[in-house]
């Protein structure tokens, strides 16, 4: 095809063309919202061929030289409602059913995360700066859409993707006929391929976000083969993010440059600062750009773009997370936004800054936390103006706490830094022999703010005392009483769980070998304070969300212990 027809047909209005196909189909077939791409595309073929026979299925195959898989896919999707194919020849021409066809995105998942939107191809095809001469791979290609765009910038390119869904790559392969170019689209799972086989220039993937790794293991699995072995001890509880980009720095060619869609908290979460370190000591990431949130239509999800190339001492970091326009469904970035993104990465500014990997605080790749503006914090107050008192727990010597511990039960309980996990204490604390009453200043009130002193990420918590409930906090620990009619104290634990709250703490650690928290630097701290009423909406969110994972760890507890049971309770002897 044509470039410039191509850029003519993206300017088309085809919304009338979706709405009359996709009715068309709903009044025959309900549930399949992929006949519409089928239809249009036979009636794009059909105008292409002046031989081509409309009057069933197996003559439109057969005199418009249709591929085998593309065949395979229309009689799926068409055989028994060929009238509806016949029907439609006409009620438009074939320009607005071609647009349709390459460029409309019926979402088959509410979350609209099956497709890449266009903006951000434009951002990665700006990063990647892909000509003629290039082998162009788009792993988890997805209906095709970078490599649509990306065609109208390096159309001679050759091009490659994978695609692990059938459906959605029958649609790829439907626009890559139409399309008419080098385009080569393989049945196949990216985390399973030969390394040795696949070399490219340029590389861009939107892969599945967060699979877990149960979702991944296998011996075919080719990423989790190289980084067992480049690396000592590979968590199994790590997501799928990071093999996908093992993939990506394994298959470019010398001098070549990848993009990666991940999701934010793949900068920072410990269980993969270990892959985090392996990539930057040797030196596979180029930059790492924060993207606004809601890109995606149907999801206020953001997401974070991943720059790999080789031989890179120093990172890119840009904050992009407000650059975007907003829109009724979804933010768009503009043509602006991304120029704008692009400078950043010339040249250092408000929002970007250019960091030694040697100078990287513990791996975290959130460019906020390297930005040398402040943070800004709206409705923003220092901490100890809405607090009533900021203490260190009680300070034992290793000698003096193993004579407390105590075998049985007693009145008073010991937490320790380890006894907060994902935010949460744990319900097995230490019981340690009852104390005198000049230890009672350091018992843990209910909703208590719990801070850890030393190491990173810092851990938060929230106390939850029972009548009656002795709890003694650790050294290690800052146990912040608030003041309740100033501030909630599950606001402020959602605050600091979130991106923004994360890196305002991480600001405040200092040290080399452990990093550490000052008492003055925590009153200091400025925190967000918004009226009392949008503090407690968002507390009894967060409350929500609490109950809903105790409810699914549960059901977990449940299932495990009933599939140890299966074979006892068969009957089998």
């Amino acid at each position: 095809m044509d470039i410039t027809l191509l850029r003519e047909l993206k300017k088309l209005d085809f919304t009338k063309v979706e709405t009359y196909l996709n009715e068309t189909v709903k009044s025959v077939m309900p549930a399949n919202s992929m006949a519409s791409y089928a239809i249009a595309y036979v009636l794009v073929k059909a105008d292409e061929n002046k031989g081509a026979n409309l009057d069933t299925l197996d003559s439109f195959v057969e005199t418009c030289n249709v591929y085998e898989e593309i065949a395979l896919f229309l009689n799926d999707n068409l055989r028994g409602i060929w009238d509806i194919v016949t029907r439609a020849r006409g009620v438009f021409d074939a320009d607005m059913y071609k647009a349709f066809l390459i460029f409309d995105e019926i979402l088959e998942y509410r979350g609209g995360m099956d497709y890449t939107p266009d903006c951000i191809s434009k951002l990665a095809i700006s990063i990647l700066e892909p000509t003629n001469d290039d082998k162009i791979a788009d792993y988890c290609i997805g209906k095709g859409a970078f490599v649509r765009e990306c065609i109208m910038t390096a159309p001679d390119a050759a091009y490659y993707g994978n695609e692990i869904n059938i459906s959605t790559r029958a649609i790829a392969l439907l626009r890559a006929d139409i399309l008419g170019k080098d385009i080569n689209i393989e049945y196949s799972n990216a985390l399973e391929l030969d390394f040795s086989q696949h070399k490219y220039d340029k590389i861009f993937s939107n892969y599945p976000f967060m699979l877990r790794s149960v979702d991944i293991s296998g011996t075919t699995n080719t990423a989790v083969q190289f980084l067992n072995k480049v690396l000592p001890v590979m968590r199994k509880s790590i997501t799928s993010d990071w093999l996908f980009n093992a993939v990506i720095i394994n298959t470019l060619n010398d001098g070549g440059k990848g993009v990666a869609i991940s999701v934010p908290s793949t900068m920072w979460n410990m269980p993969e600062k270990e892959i985090r370190k392996f990539f930057v000591d040797n030196g596979y990431i180029e930059a790492v750009i924060a993207l606004p949130a809601r890109l995606y239509e149907g999801t206020a999800i953001k997401t974070v773009m991943y720059v790999f190339s080789q031989n890179n001492k120093s990172i890119k970091f840009i904050d992009a997370s407000d650059l975007f326009e907003k829109g009724r469904r979804q933010n768009v970035l503009t043509d602006d936004n991304i120029a704008e993104i692009v400078s950043l990465y010339k040249e250092d500014g408000k929002r970007s800054a250019t960091v030694a990997v040697d100078q990287l605080n513990n791996y975290i790749l959130d460019p906020m936390a390297y930005m040398g503006n402040e943070i800004e914090i709206k409705d923003g107050a220092p901490l100890e103006s809405v607090i009533k008192s900021i203490t260190r727990g009680a300070q034992f010597k290793a000698a003096e706490l193993d004579e407390l511990i105590s075998e049985n039960p007693t009145h008073t309980q010991y937490l320790t830094l380890s006894d907060i996990k994902n935010g949460q204490i744990s319900e097995n604390l230490s019981y340690i022999n009852d104390l005198d009453d000049s230890y009672s200043k350091f018992y843990l009130k209910n909703d208590d703010i719990i801070i850890s002193k030393n190491g990173v990420p810092v851990k938060v918590a929230v106390a939850s005392i029972e009548e009656g409930q002795k709890v003694l906090a650790n050294g290690n620990l800052y146990v912040i009483e608030p003041d309740k009619e100033k501030i909630n104290p599950y606001f402020l634990k959602a605050f600091f769980e979130s991106r923004k709250g994360i890196a305002v703490l991480e600001k405040i650690c200092v040290g080399t070998a452990i990093k550490n928290i000052s008492m003055d630097a925590i009153k200091k701290l400025v925190v967000p304070v918004p009226p009392i009423e949008e503090q407690n909406r968002i507390a009894n969110e967060y409350l929500a969300a609490i109950d809903e994972l105790k409810v699914l760890k549960s059901k977990i507890t449940k299932v495990e212990s009933r599939l140890k049971n299966i074979y006892d309770e068969s009957g089998v002897d």
